[in-house]
């Protein structure tokens, strides 16, 4: 369930009121009116109690720290199952044991099936929202790094009018452009769209191709930027790194994104966000994600089209992707390992969130060394003020 953190913040004092009136009545009125609150809160999930501080919650942080990298490799075993489901599925078999795959017999009566697991699943008589095909043509344009690009920047008029020409089996075949050959064109240009992490999403009434970088899975300060094939004044054109070297990022965002973590840090939540620049507005903005959050694990599981949907009048390119440890270390785990590896963003993950000064870790991927841990005073403004210090005088040594 993806938790709305305004809804969160006002059932807070609520739930724990009814702790309390909990406590007064026998231990089968307990159990009900415990359902019953749970149910308020979160309709599917339960979430930790913050009744009880977060000291008490982890008292030992070795054995903290233990559970936490199991609970994320058994999160990771169960994504492997369900990946083996959805490809057995595709060769019509039944793969036993996958999490999101059974159904609850009684939902199916009332024609919405909801898998065991708690998560609703598409009613039969409910038809999917259809994707727009990729009918591309000359008036076509992509908008990414700040600017409209005209198709034709990367394919030749026979290429979107006719298809691409290639030889198969010694035979000439042509193919319409797909979502994939621009993926691979503005690669390129663009060493963040790796084919992995990156949807190609088309807008059919605008006639505009908009490429997302995924957060799902999770970038490079060392990639090589192919030669641009348009002017780029100012921040156009430029990495997510060169942004930041003309314009650092706001300590006021850092500040935002932690008093957002500190909401759910309160219950031991994890939470995620990304950091974008607009051209435009040439400052920075926050955009949270529709996201599933845990005490250990933090998915996203927005659709592309909702971003396009939400972000589609600005102008922005992505500059980092951001995630909490509550009370916990700041250090990467496997899964923030595995997932953090797209060139050309940066990554941080906030932890001891509660502590007077948190601990903040910040890196960039390189395919070539891998993680490269950046300075964060390289990337956001100095919060302390410009003061004067003519009237301190250094004592020499004798």
């Amino acid at each position: 369930m993806t938790l709305d953190l305004f809804s969160f913040l006002n059932n807070e004092e609520e739930t724990k009121v009814k702790e309390v009136e909990v406590k007064e009545q026998s231990k089968e009125t307990v159990e009900e009116q415990q359902d019953l609150a749970t149910s308020e809160v979160n309709n599917v999930i339960t979430l930790p109690s913050t009744a009880n501080s977060s000291e008490d919650v982890i008292s030992n942080e070795q054995t903290d720290e233990e559970m936490l990298e199991a609970e994320r490799k058994k999160y990771a075993q169960e994504m492997a199952k369900q990946k083996q489901a959805e490809k057995a599925s595709i060769r019509g078999e039944v793969v036993p044991g996958t999490f999101g795959t059974d159904v609850d017999v009684d939902a199916e009566e009332d024609g919405n099936k909801t898998s065991t697991n708690g998560t609703a699943t598409q009613s039969a008589g409910t038809k999917k929202k259809e994707t727009p095909t990729f009918d591309v043509n000359l008036s076509t344009f992509i908008r990414y790094s700040g600017q409209d690009i005209p198709l034709t920047t990367y394919f030749t008029e026979e290429e979107i009018t006719v298809g691409i020409r290639s030889v198969k089996k010694g035979e000439e075949v042509v193919t319409k452009i797909t979502e994939e050959n621009l993926r691979k064109k503005m690669e390129d240009e663009f060493c963040e769209l790796v084919k992995s992490l990156t949807s190609m999403n088309f807008i059919k009434d605008k006639n505009m191709i908009l490429p997302l970088l995924s957060a799902k899975k999770k970038g490079n300060n060392h990639c090589s930027q192919g030669e641009s094939k348009l002017d780029s004044p100012s921040f156009l054109k430029k990495t997510p790194k060169e942004i930041v070297q003309l314009k650092k990022i706001p300590f006021k965002v850092l500040e935002d994104f932690l008093l957002i973590a500190k909401c759910y840090g309160k219950s031991n939540l994890e939470v995620h966000c990304d950091i974008y620049f607009d051209y435009d507005e040439m400052d920075y903005f926050i955009d949270i994600p529709e996201q599933i959050v845990s005490p250990y694990l933090v998915e996203i599981v927005e659709e592309p089209m909702k971003l396009v949907e939400r972000l589609i009048e600005r102008r922005y390119i992505k500059i980092m992707e951001i995630h909490s440890h509550h009370i916990l270390t700041a250090t990467p785990s496997v899964i923030d390992n595995e997932n953090e590896i797209a060139p050309g963003i940066y990554y941080a993950i906030i932890g001891r969130i509660f502590e007077y000064f948190p601990q903040i870790t910040l890196r960039t991927y390189n395919y070539e060394f891998g993680h490269i841990v950046e300075d964060p005073n390289d990337v956001f403004q100095s919060p302390i003020q410009n003061y004067s210090f003519e009237r301190v005088h250094i004592r020499e040594s004798k």
